[in-house]
């Protein structure tokens, strides 16, 4: 609770979103139903966003109060829901435990950007309950709760897409269903007709899977517009097929050896094929073994297609965003291999009575390494220089971490070791118009109009479309005395933002400085009246301040900008 918000997401659900700040409203209630900010659509965590807004305001401490609280509860319900499926205490409790304590899903929890992340979870804990309760006794509406929970889920994080398949995985272990449905349509000898045991429990299932294709298509629909989605061009297939063999393989080895977490893991220049050989090679032998061993172990084979199947959204064969893996996509997959681990303890157990000593102080020295390593990985998310420091310290080429490094150096009025940040960013990754942009606004704030301008140019270059970088050519323009082309850069940017009020108090300013106080008032009032309807006081009350100079006819020289 003692974190702060991190340059990074967090802007965009919460510090810089002006309508979640606003705590839960009709206005936002509609906007959350209807948009696809931050490249999703996933109205719930809007609503809790905006819930925490208002019981919290922009306090951080409150905001990780909740992931937190829903963190802990999904742990207690994992427990209570192996526990009810299995009857196995123990072995629940030790799954509970390294999903609640394991430093890989220190991400998931201490980033409030990843609300998601722990609220689908706590759905999707919940429909396998609801299912398991539609399993005992058949009924309409328990097979209704537990749609219903599957789609909040759905409206939370899209990862829940392959819930339909675990549901399958849990009728083979633990619910030991695939021999009942097979005798009902086939009496004689169900093994012989596999696809009689299987289809009974896919067809019972269609209303999740076509749930499931619906939010495929939402999802790669909302990328796609929001510029999320890697064309083949930008990441070739044999690319994401080789990162994605590489990423199964370490994500055990982070399970494993959990050290030197990163917030964002780079996609290498390379095609990493030496760790996609070796994770494909383990990848293949353990499911041998799991698959030899289903009959006697099937908690094995259970698990571990749990682990493969529920990553295959988040693998890169459909590339998102510009990372090779995020360990907040293991916060479900790793179940499968907790469970693994659990059962597997047991059956040592079962061989080796005399060995129930060593193995509780193995289960109990593991646990404790988990707990202290999640307290040492909490440091890093104090704030984003310590987040970002970090991730430049253990990855390699990372231009998105000096960038974000240089904002959060920005922000606690450290320039020089920004703009140092910056330039690294650009070195490493000449294209990079976010660096350029960030460098040009540091830049400026220095008086070295200049050199801001001919970043800001390269912004332009790369992506034209930027309304910001427009807005900023035209501060520059305006402060050089070039009204004119300041204000065609004005017009552009709020032509490509229609809310942008920035450009628009700007555009005012301009039309005064020319003179034209008339133009300059009615662009005030629309300023005034977007202002005032997002429920912004302190900017009213400054754009009033300046409406009173423009009806006196006089120019207001101070120009805002696109940060």
């Amino acid at each position: 609770m003692g974190c702060d918000f991190v340059n990074f997401d967090d802007g965009l659900y919460v510090t810089d979103n002006p309508l979640v700040q606003q705590g839960l409203t009709w206005d936002g209630a509609v906007w959350a139903l209807q948009t696809t900010h931050a490249s999703n659509w996933h109205p719930v965590v809007w609503f809790s966003h905006m819930l925490d807004c208002s019981l919290f305001g922009l306090f951080p401490g409150g905001h990780h109060l909740t992931n937190l609280l829903l963190h802990v509860l999904n742990t207690i319900l994992l427990f209570l829901l192996l526990r009810r499926l299995t009857g196995a205490m123990w072995r629940s409790a030790l799954v509970a435990a390294l999903f609640g304590w394991h430093p890989v899903h220190v991400e998931s929890v201490a980033w409030v950007a990843e609300r998601k992340d722990v609220l689908s979870t706590l759905f999707w804990i919940l429909t396998i309950w609801a299912y398991a309760h539609y399993v005992e006794r058949p009924q309409r509406r328990r097979y209704a709760l537990a749609l219903l929970l599957f789609a909040l889920g759905l409206m939370t994080k899209p990862m829940l897409v392959t819930l339909p398949f675990v549901l399958l995985l849990l009728d083979f272990w633990p619910l030991g269903r695939l021999a009942e449905s097979g005798l009902k349509r086939a009496p004689k000898d169900p093994a012989k007709n596999p696809q009689l045991i299987w289809w009974p429990l896919i067809r019972e299932k269609w209303l999740f899977f076509a749930l499931s294709a619906a939010s495929c298509g939402v999802t790669i629909w909302a990328q796609r517009s929001g510029g999320a989605l890697k064309s083949l061009s930008a990441v070739p297939l044999g690319s994401r097929l080789a990162n994605g063999l590489a990423a199964y393989g370490a994500y055990l080895w982070k399970m494993i050896w959990p050290v030197d977490f990163a917030v964002l893991y780079p996609i290498p220049d390379e095609v990493p094929l030496r760790g996609a050989f070796c994770s494909g090679l383990a990848l293949a032998v353990i499911s041998l073994i799991a698959l030899r061993f289903r009959r006697q172990r099937p908690a094995m084979i259970a698990g571990w297609l749990w682990y493969l199947g529920t990553l295959v959204p988040v693998i890169g064969l459909v590339q998102v965003g510009g990372q090779a893996m995020a360990d907040r996509y293991t916060y479900v997959p790793l179940i499968g291999i907790f469970i693994m681990i659990a059962w597997s303890v047991e059956e040592w157990n079962s061989a080796w009575p005399a060995a129930v000593p060593f193995k509780v102080g193995v289960c109990g020295a593991a646990l404790a390494g988990c707990a202290f390593l999640t307290s040492q990985q909490l440091r890093y998310w104090q704030n984003g220089a310590a987040l970002f420091e970090h991730a430049v310290r253990i990855t390699k080429g990372n231009y998105v971490a000096h960038n974000n490094l240089g904002n959060a150096l920005s922000a606690q009025a450290r320039p020089g070791e920004a703009i140092a940040e910056f330039r690294e960013a650009l070195r490493l990754h000449p294209d990079y118009a976010q660096a350029h942009f960030n460098l040009s606004t540091e830049l400026a704030s220095q008086g070295q109009t200049t050199q801001a301008l001919a970043h800001l140019t390269q912004v332009l270059r790369l992506t034209p479309r930027v309304a910001e970088a427009h807005n900023n050519v035209g501060v520059i323009l305006a402060q050089q005395g070039e009204f004119q082309g300041a204000m065609d850069h004005f017009v552009t940017a709020i032509s490509l933002k229609p809310n942008y009020l920035n450009a628009r108090l700007n555009l005012a300013g301009a039309y005064a400085e020319m003179g034209r106080f008339q133009q300059a008032v009615a662009t005030s009032q629309q300023a005034l009246q977007m202002a005032s309807g997002t429920g912004q006081k302190e900017l009213t009350s400054q754009i009033q301040d300046r409406l009173q100079f423009y009806l006196k006819g006089r120019p207001y020289h101070q120009l805002t900008d696109g940060q």
